[in-house]
């Protein structure tokens, strides 16, 4: 949930701080750590469920972890295509609404992720 909050943050940054420094930093670098970071979550969401793992990907927060990061590499390959057509902070405010979408799935309870015959 802690990574969801910083993919969170670091698209706001994205569409308010970067236009800022984008002089200082290389193309595409928040797009490539909230990637990185949306991977990390999946990753760390299987670890939550030892017994269970292959069950992770009926989650909610996986499947929007999974859209975050393909979210972000798109906005790395697709953007400069598209960007006279696109809003400048399209895809920044995109991403740190799936950050949200992340937090907040990750706070529902989902009933029928336990593995069959598991007493709980």
């Amino acid at each position: 949930m802690w990574l969801a909050a910083v993919i969170t943050i670091l698209a706001v940054l994205q569409a308010e701080v970067l236009p800022l420094f984008e002089f200082a930093l290389p193309p595409g670098v928040f797009a490539w750590s909230t990637s990185l970071l949306a991977t990390i979550v999946i990753v760390l969401r299987r670890f939550e469920m030892p017994e269970g793992w292959p069950m992770s990907w009926r989650l909610t927060s996986v499947h929007a972890s999974l859209a975050l990061s393909c979210l972000s590499m798109i906005q790395t390959q697709v953007l400069p295509l598209w960007q006279a057509t696109l809003p400048d902070r399209a895809y920044a405010w995109l991403t740190a609404l799936l950050g949200v979408a992340v937090i907040v799935a990750r706070l529902i309870a989902q009933p029928g992720i336990t593995p069959p015959g598991d007493p709980r």
